[in-house]
């Protein structure tokens, strides 16, 4: 134990260590030398799931904490443990959470000896960099509009990242400076800087205390050319940081103007009251006096203009209270001089009677000394800088707002969020958070085309915006999702209105063909649901995909159960991408018989069914839209056909032509758009040895709908092979009756629900009735789907169907094991 640690324990503090270590937002760990685990804090724990009561003793490499990038950690827990002298190691790491979440750390290791050096445990902290990384793919694209603006100011512009290397320099730097833009870029200030250059140390001082402080900086520049006659000239640059959304400062903007023309005028006044004023009376530039009582002692032309008064007026009156309603920031930097402080440059608003507007000047105040040395005033030289300002606030602007609608953007989101949450929380309301995320814009794309979807976007904003009020924070964090922070409701009923109302504005006709734009919105109460942004836009969000998966155009509230609900989701999207994927699906066939004398099984339909290893039986209805939307059907898909395939090559063996069975595959929508089911199907029969007559695909009237040539087409070359095409729960669809007779089609599959009433209602039965009357006009052969009981059986007998399907006459069952339950006698000549 050595000295510190002697200390720690003798003063008590050993007792906290845990409870900081568990308060901290960074992850920390212990590990031995051998890497087994020894400690984790909380945030540890819930980052990764890994947890030192469970899990200490075990290989950080076995427990693989952080996925594919825990041997990046283990690789600098080694380089720490091994590199004798140094003890430690630092690095970054991508750890790639599943296919919708990414997360960046800083890795530190750091190893620790004991009294005889030998290694003790090596402390492992991780600091999450997640939104920087966002937020440098924000600025870039904020980059070309941001070239744009500055590219059109005569001022002198670079931009700085962090660490206080040239990012960014517009065209005027190679006219002030004559230096290359190659020249400037990727280097620091003094790097970059040429020999005729006077200043540039202090100019890199104030650079790296602005990125340090966030607070404005100001220098100079003096440029000494020897190769143009001696000439000399002075740039006053003013330093801005730049934020990125969380409000840390990313980098820098310094803003040059070449202001020779004011320091001359100051060093000529130091020559002699006669040239100061012949100089003063003719300048552009407001020049005015002070003595050491803050009264003025003189007052150029311009200067008298923009008080509005004459000099009798002026002269022997305090600082700036000639000006309108005075002006104390001016007052107070000239009482900062007369206390001895240095010279400086202001920033001030004005009243010019002369426009009547108000006019921002840049103001450099000069202590003025006599011969002794004494402070016998202040000298201040003014310009009207309203112009620059207006273009370095269209800069913050353009950092603050979203470009295609106008609204705040994300930056500007999360920086006043924190602040309206505050104050409602000082004022006892609660507040709101709501995500909105448009449904179907992907279709709103590809058929306006990205320009009508941008109209699109903007004709939301404006719609949604005009039912909130002023102060409501409306943003657009990106792509088609918005975020509204509402600070005061009253309760849940006044807060269903306002959604209510949005989904009203949503409604209206706002696409270039008078379409209504539909969205889901998922809301986070606070202080309820969290009380940080972060928080609360986490579990709107989540609220909002849940609103999207359950039902589109909903809304849904944050509720603690729904991150066990995308936990579910998560676990299932990664089980869908991994490589043993095929190793828990199986196959399940369900007979269906042929309503004839021998009432043997005419074909069975391939049913898939997933048992996970630790969700267990996994429904159908949950992954498959999971795998549709994740594009992982087209792979299930296939699997599923050559299964089937395989099984009914292996039940047709030795059998008569007369008897062969057939097999029906499901197919959909998404997995017909996704894969080429043409060489998907040739693909099975290949493997197989399966004849195309053996195998019906079963699509759903919606498939019909996508497009019809291609699905025509498609449709066309399977029968042209030999493959039978059936239409599944026909009569749920769309039903479109013209798309039915355009198609190559061989029978239609009547659903369950429609079985399922048979007997009970007689107009009920009428329907079913017409829908095989409808079939047999395009001669298509019908099966009835969820037949139950002994009547539905003979009303569907009655009416005529062909095949009948469903618990009565046989369950799903393995396909090992559905030859011998149902076609023991299927084969006999």
């Amino acid at each position: 134990m050595d000295a510190r640690e002697q200390r720690w324990d003798r003063d008590g503090l050993g007792a906290f260590s845990f409870a900081w270590l568990d308060a901290v937002p960074d992850l920390v760990a212990c590990v031995a030398p051998d890497l087994s685990l020894i400690y984790t804090n909380r945030s540890f724990e819930d980052a990764t799931s890994c947890a030192f009561l469970d899990d200490a003793g075990r290989s950080l490499a076995d427990l693989r904490p952080f996925g594919d990038a825990t041997a990046e950690v283990v690789a600098l827990i080694e380089e720490a443990r091994d590199a004798w002298g140094r003890d430690s190691a630092e690095g970054e790491i991508h750890w790639q959470v599943s296919s919708l979440v990414d997360r960046w750390f800083v890795i530190r290791a750091r190893a620790e000896r004991d009294p005889a050096q030998a290694i003790r445990r090596v402390v492992v902290t991780a600091r999450e960099i997640t939104r920087f990384r966002r937020t440098e793919r924000a600025l870039r694209e904020r980059e070309a509009e941001f070239r744009a603006l500055v590219e059109n100011t005569p001022d002198n512009i670079v931009r700085y990242d962090a660490d206080g290397i040239a990012t960014y320099c517009n065209q005027e730097i190679a006219l002030s400076t004559d230096l290359d833009a190659r020249e400037i870029i990727g280097k620091r200030p003094t790097e970059s800087a040429a020999s005729f250059m006077t200043g540039i140390e202090e100019y890199e001082r104030v650079l790296m205390r602005t990125l340090a402080t966030g607070d404005r900086g100001h220098a100079e520049l003096v440029f000494s050319r020897g190769d143009r006659g001696g000439d000399q000239s002075v740039h006053s640059i003013l330093f801005t940081a730049e934020r990125d959304e969380t409000g840390a400062v990313v980098g820098a903007l310094a803003v040059g103007r070449d202001v020779t023309e004011l320091i001359e005028s100051r060093q000529r006044a130091r020559e002699g009251e006669r040239e100061f004023r012949t100089l003063a009376e003719n300048a552009e530039d407001q020049i005015a006096r002070w003595d050491v009582d803050e009264r003025y002692t003189y007052a150029n032309p311009r200067m008298l203009g923009m008080l509005g008064k004459p000099a009798e007026e002026v002269i022997g009156e305090h600082a700036f209270t000639t000006a309108l309603g005075g002006d104390m920031v001016g007052r107070e930097a000239v009482r900062r001089i007369l206390d001895g402080g240095p010279a400086e440059t202001i920033e001030a608003a004005f009243f010019d009677p002369r426009e009547g507007t108000h006019r921002v000047h840049e103001i450099r105040f000069v202590p003025e000394h006599d011969d002794a040395g004494r402070l016998i005033g202040v000298l201040g030289i003014g310009r009207d800088i309203t112009d620059s300002v207006r273009v370095r606030e269209d800069l913050d602007r353009l950092a603050h707002t979203d470009a295609l609608t106008g609204l705040a953007n994300s930056q500007a989101f999360h920086e006043q969020a924190p602040r309206m949450l505050a104050s409602a929380s000082r004022a006892g309301h609660e507040a709101a958070i709501l995500l909105l995320d448009l449904d179907g814009f992907k279709a709103v794309n590809d058929t306006l085309g990205h320009a009508g979807g941008d109209r699109v976007l903007q004709a939301v904003a404006d719609s949604v915006a005009r039912r909130l009020r002023p102060y409501d924070l409306f943003a657009r964090l990106g792509g088609d999702e918005f975020a509204i922070l509402i600070e005061d409701i009253g309760h849940e009923h006044d807060l269903g209105a306002i959604t209510a109302k949005i989904q009203r504005a949503l409604s209206e006709r706002v696409t270039d063909h008078g379409t209504g734009i539909r969205a889901s919105i998922g809301v986070a109460l606070f202080p309820e649901d969290g009380e940080t942004v972060e928080e609360l836009v986490q579990h709107a969000d989540m609220a909002m995909y849940q609103a999207k998966r359950t039902a589109h155009s909903a809304v849904e509230y944050f509720r603690p159960e729904l991150a066990e609900t995308l936990g579910r989701r998560t676990t299932i999207e990664k089980a869908l991408e991994g490589a043993d994927l095929f190793a828990q699906l199986s196959v399940h066939m369900q007979p269906i018989h042929t309503l004839s004398v021998e009432w043997g099984p005419t074909y069975a339909e391939a049913l898939l069914r997933w048992r996970h290893p630790t969700l267990g039986d996994v429904s159908p209805a949950e992954f498959i839209p999971i795998a549709e939307e994740m594009g992982a059907i087209g792979r299930i898909g296939r699997w599923v056909l050559e299964q089937a395939a395989a099984a009914v090559v292996a039940w047709n063996a030795g059998r008569p032509e007369s008897r062969t069975i057939a097999v029906s595959v499901n197919v959909s929508t998404s997995q017909f758009a996704l894969d080429d089911m043409d060489l998907a199907v040739e693909a099975a029969l290949a493997a197989t040895g399966c004849r195309p007559e053996w195998l019906v695909l079963e699509i759903t009237e919606s498939l019909l709908l996508e497009d019809s040539d291609a699905v025509q087409g498609a449709l066309t070359r399977l029968r042209a092979r030999g493959v039978r095409i059936a239409i599944d729960d026909f009569g749920t669809g769309y039903s479109a009756l013209h798309y039915l007779a355009r198609f190559p089609l061989d029978a239609l599959k009547i659903d369950r629900s429609f079985v399922s009433g048979l007997g009970l209602d007689s107009e009920h039965d009428e329907v079913v009735n017409a829908l095989i009357a409808l079939a047999r006009v395009l001669r298509l052969r019908v099966v009835a789907e969820g037949v139950e009981t002994q009547e539905q059986l003979e009303i569907v007998s009655r009416f005529g169907v062909d095949h009948v399907q469903g618990f009565l006459l046989g369950r799903p069952t393995p396909v090992e094991l559905f030859a011998e339950a149902f076609l023991q006698d299927a084969g006999r000549s």
